[in-house]
C-alpha cells in the first residue's frame, strides 16, 4: 500500500487542535504517517499533541518560532510517504480524504496534485460556505488567474515533486506560488467532493492593504499573464490582483474601478493568446463567470 505523510504545522492551535488530530487518526486510509511540527507555540499545543500515543504520528519541535514556509520546507525533506497531504490545525478532514484522494493519484499517474471541494466556516459569523473549485486542469490553468484553485491544507502532492520545489518565501501566497509552479509542469485536479472543512480567521479587505502581501500577489498573477501572453498596464494587473483576492463589488465602485475592471475583461475575452490557449468558447464562459460575480453588464 502506499505511505502518506500528513504534514501538519502548528503553531499556538490550542484551541481546535484536537479536531485537527483526531479528524486525521480516524481516517478510513490507515497506511500513513502524521508529521506534526510545533512551531515553537506559547501555548498548551504541544501538550495535546503529547497526549496522544497513536504510533503513526511523528512529534518535531522547532527550537524558535520559523514561520510556516521555513517549517514547511525544513520538514518535507524528512517525509517518508510517497504523497504528501497537508493539513492545517484548525481544519478538519473528512474521514475519506485521504483514501479519496490517494485512489485519485493512482488512476491518475500523470496528474502531481490533487485538491477537492471544502466548506468555509466563518469563525465570526460562524456561518458555512461550500466552495466548489474546478475540477479539471484545464479549467485550473484558467480559473488560477481569478482565484487560487486549491485549499492549502486539503492538497495532496506527490513527494518527489514537491522535494523539488519546495515553497518560497512570499508573503502569505506560499500556495498560491507553488500551486501555479506545480501547474506550469504538470497536470493538477481537484476531487468534485467536499472534504475539508477551512476555518476563516479573517478578511481579503484587510489583507489586501498588507504591502508585502500586495506585491506577492502582484508578481504570482503578472507571471501568470505574462505565461499566457496578455500584455497589461500596471492599473490592469492591479484589477486582476483585486479579483484573485476577492474583493467584493462594493469595494470596486467605492475605488471607481468597475468600470476599468469591465473593460479588462473584456480585454481577456478578445486576447489572440488567450483564445489560443483556451479556446473562444472556454474563455468566454470563464469570464462570464467573473461578470455574474460582479454583477458587469
Amino acid at each position: 500500500m502506499t505511505l502518506v505523510t500528513v504534514l501538519m504545522p502548528v503553531y499556538n492551535g490550542e484551541r481546535y487542535l484536537r479536531e485537527a488530530i483526531e479528524s486525521i487518526l480516524c481516517q478510513t486510509y490507515p497506511y500513513f504517517e502524521f508529521l506534526i511540527v510545533n512551531d515553537n507555540s506559547s501555548d498548551s499545543s504541544e501538550a495535546i499533541i503529547q497526549s496522544y500515543t497513536d504510533d503513526r504520528i511523528r512529534y518535531l519541535k522547532n527550537e524558535e518560532n520559523l514561520g510556516i514556509t521555513k517549517t514547511l520546507n525544513n520538514t518535507i525533506p524528512q517525509c517518508q510517504g510517497k504523497l504528501i497531504a497537508r493539513m492545517d490545525c484548525d481544519d478538519i478532514a473528512h474521514r475519506e480524504r485521504i483514501e479519496k484522494q490517494v485512489a485519485f493519484l493512482k488512476k491518475n499517474l500523470d496528474v502531481a496534485m490533487v485538491g477537492s471541494w471544502y466548506v468555509v466556516r466563518n469563525t465570526y459569523t460562524h456561518k458555512d460556505t461550500v466552495v466548489k473549485r474546478h475540477i479539471e486542469d484545464e479549467a485550473i490553468r484558467f480559473h488560477m488567474l481569478f482565484r487560487n484553485q486549491f485549499l492549502h491544507p486539503g492538497i495532496m502532492i506527490r513527494t518527489g515533486i514537491l522535494k523539488k520545489m519546495y515553497y518560497q518565501d512570499v508573503s502569505t501566497c506560499e500556495d498560491y506560488d507553488l500551486f501555479v509552479r506545480v501547474m506550469h509542469r504538470h497536470k493538477v485536479a481537484n476531487l468534485p467532493e467536499i472534504l475539508m472543512l477551512y476555518r476563516w480567521h479573517g478578511t481579503n479587505i484587510s489583507l489586501v492593504n498588507q504591502p508585502q502581501l500586495r506585491r506577492s500577489m502582484i508578481d504570482i498573477i503578472s507571471r501568470l499573464l505574462t505565461k499566457y501572453e496578455v500584455e497589461h498596464t500596471s492599473e490592469e494587473l492591479l484589477l486582476q490582483v483585486m479579483v484573485a483576492l476577492a474583493l467584493p463589488r462594493e469595494h470596486f465602485i467605492q475605488s471607481g474601478k468597475l468600470q476599468p475592471l469591465h473593460k479588462w475583461f473584456e480585454k481577456l475575452c478578445t486576447s489572440k493568446s488567450m483564445i489560443r490557449r483556451f479556446g473562444k468558447e472556454q474563455l468566454r464562459s470563464g469570464i462570464v463567470e467573473y461578470h455574474q460575480i460582479y454583477e458587469l453588464n
